[in-house]
């Protein structure tokens, strides 16, 4: 079994994991595909760059503006309605549902009360599936991330 291990000991943004994946060796038409399969009304770009003296991928979603909140309930109507593989499809409901716990938990609500605001626009739903899509492809088993940085813990001063 063959896994992926991320580090984003600063945090990572979807798009950020997505150009990793491309230069991890996902073609760019692939991730068009990925895109593609899900019907939704969005455009990816794919582009090489340069961050602080690192050449890495950028990837990014081109979607129309306006996009509603939406609940758990329609982003898993989205997620089932793409013509994905049942992998695929079966890790992004895991990922929402996670997100939905969450959600539900930090705000007293039951899951199916939860209602997304950045996770729940195309952006962010594109992001998840095309990591899905993105990791199948590319013949990984197993995903695993390291925790973010957050900074807890406390220290002892002699002067305050």
């Amino acid at each position: 079994m063959q896994g992926l291990i991320f580090d984003p000991f600063a945090g990572i943004s979807g798009d950020m994991l997505l150009g990793a994946l491309v230069d991890l060796g996902l073609e760019p038409d692939r991730l068009r595909s990925f895109v593609d399969a899900t019907g939704l009304d969005a455009e990816v770009r794919v582009e090489r760059v340069d961050r602080s003296g690192i050449a890495c991928t950028r990837v990014a979603f081109v979607i129309p503006d306006g996009q509603p909140y939406r609940h758990l309930s329609d982003v898993l109507e989205l997620v089932r309605g793409a013509g994905l593989p049942a992998p695929v499809r079966d890790r992004a409901e895991s990922v929402f549902r996670r997100l939905a716990e969450a959600e539900a938990s930090v705000h007293g609500v039951d899951v199916e009360s939860v209602h997304f605001h950045e996770v729940g626009a195309l952006d962010s739903i594109l992001d998840v599936v095309c990591v899905a899509a993105a990791v199948d492809a590319l013949g990984y088993a197993a995903f695993y991330t390291r925790p973010v940085a957050v900074g807890t813990g406390t220290v002892a001063l002699d002067h305050g």
